[in-house]
């Protein structure tokens, strides 16, 4: 036995009356590793067809170490390479700061953010968990919030302590968004005048986390 190879099936399928037309769903099962004496690492995927389909799909696997993993994760991290200056806290409520650099991903490329806009394109639709903060060199967000394709996030407000009077340097934002396929998200935080603002590239206060969780 070596790693990958199949050790287990079991195909269900539908019939025509007559004969088995297509299999509907499949769970397998794999060598994950490297066997050897009284060592034989495994692993269990399952498999469903798709509405308008006639061949299963992998769509999770439970590895030898018992991690779940599903063929559509998504996780990017990202932040700034130096800081943005020049940043209009109070223009369009569409649009974002600019992320543009991609620290680590899982399931996903590095294509995914867009380096000129600071946007993310997610590949599925799902729920999403989208956490962001930025740190402004002066006192000029009081607001601040996700966006979706050009316009404002619905439901993603996070609003500093004591409305947007005073200000504050830094801000953080976070929550669950269902979001359509090839949706692009960004971060916008919001300064009423605040027109010329320069947003540090502090590892600590300034990135973007978006994780597919479902």
């Amino acid at each position: 036995l070596q790693n990958g190879d199949e050790v287990g099936n079991i195909f269900f399928a539908a019939d025509d009356g007559t004969d088995l037309v297509s299999n509907t769903a499949a769970i397998k099962s794999q060598i994950n590793g490297t066997p050897g004496a009284n060592d034989t690492p495994g692993n269990l995927s399952f498999w469903t067809t798709a509405d308008g389909a006639n061949t299963a799909v992998q769509r999770m696997t439970i590895d030898s170490n018992g991690h779940v993993t599903k063929p559509y994760q998504f996780h990017i991290e990202v932040d700034r390479d130096s800081d943005q200056t020049g940043y209009n806290a109070g223009a369009n409520f569409g649009t974002p700061m600019i992320f543009n650099r991609v620290v680590r991903t899982i399931g996903t490329q590095n294509s995914a953010l867009d380096t000129s806009t600071g946007k993310i394109t997610v590949p599925v639709a799902g729920v999403y968990f989208l956490e962001a903060a930025a740190y402004a060199t002066t006192a000029a967000f009081g607001q601040g919030w996700f966006t979706e394709g050009s316009g404002r996030m619905n439901y993603s407000d996070h609003v500093h302590s004591g409305d947007t009077s005073p200000k504050t340097t830094r801000l953080q934002t976070s929550g669950m968004h269902y979001l359509a396929a090839n949706t692009e998200v960004g971060y916008k935080p919001y300064g009423s005048g605040e027109s010329n603002v320069t947003i540090g590239d502090s590892v600590y206060h300034t990135w973007m986390r978006v994780t597919l969780i479902g």
